[in-house]
């Protein structure tokens, strides 16, 4: 078998004692903010309820999640703090966004939530001029795509997020990508945190979103979201959680700047 070519982090608590170390430190205005963007039914929500379940220890129901059918079940901006059970001195949010759509998520609209100019449970679609608001400032973008959704993107749509991404890091925010579903490719009971990543099909996969998004192969990261189970499943949240620390470094990283 062909050897592993990124290894995973061993221990979830060790990557979860991570977490609550930021969310335990003083960083500027209290928030931590990781914005997610993609299509309905990709994964957004379902890598919120994964990471939130990796870090509390049983299942999270805190997002709603869409089925397949491309309508959204997140028609607001939402910021969800993870880890609500502890009292923290920064609060760790991911920002959830509308399935993409367009003509109604538009480069002005990323740009203004980039900026922190678009308040927390704004509808989208309303025509609304806000004002900055530092704590709700991006400090990490990460675009989520299913593996089957990968495969039948419109490029023009992969064009657009790339140029979303391009503005981000005009503005110096890191951008990370997901590739959500790897379950299609290696079965449940085939895989693990280790054979996914000596999968060439997956590698070449996360290639190929990494060349659409222009980044790196390092910016980019398997996961298997719970799908069709609330039972915890410990390379599933290795995954996720291997994704989601890294992307706290980035926001930390930015933060500090």
């Amino acid at each position: 078998m062909a050897e592993a070519w990124r290894r995973v982090q061993e221990s979830v608590s060790s990557m979860v004692d991570f977490i609550r170390a930021v969310e335990d430190s003083e960083l500027a205005l209290g928030k931590l903010n990781v914005l997610m963007i993609g299509k309905s039914g990709n994964g957004k929500s379902s890598f919120l309820n994964t990471v939130d379940t990796a870090i509390i220890g049983r299942y999270s129901f805190r997002a709603m999640e869409a089925q397949n059918d491309g309508y959204s079940q997140t028609i607001q901006l939402k910021m969800e703090e993870l880890d609500q059970e502890r009292i923290k001195k920064t609060s760790i949010r991911l920002m959830d966004t509308v399935g993409w759509v367009s003509g109604v998520y538009n480069i002005d609209l990323f740009s203004s939530i980039l900026c922190g100019k678009v308040p927390k449970d704004y509808y989208f679609g309303n025509l609304v001029n806000f004002s900055v608001v530092p704590e709700n400032r991006v400090h990490c973008l990460v675009y989520v795509v299913s593996v089957d959704a990968l495969i039948n993107m419109d490029r023009d749509e992969l064009e657009t997020f790339a140029k979303f991404g391009q503005l981000a890091r005009r503005m110096e925010i890191n951008v990370f990508g997901i590739l959500t579903k790897v379950d299609f490719v290696m079965p449940d009971d085939e895989w693990t945190s280790d054979t996914i990543y000596r999968s060439r099909q997956i590698k070449q996969m996360m290639e190929m979103l990494g060349d659409s998004l222009g980044c790196p192969l390092k910016y980019i990261f398997p996961v298997s979201n719970y799908a069709d189970s609330t039972i915890l499943h410990e390379e599933r949240n290795r995954l996720a959680m291997h994704a989601f620390s890294t992307f706290i470094h980035a926001a930390v990283s930015y933060v500090k700047r």
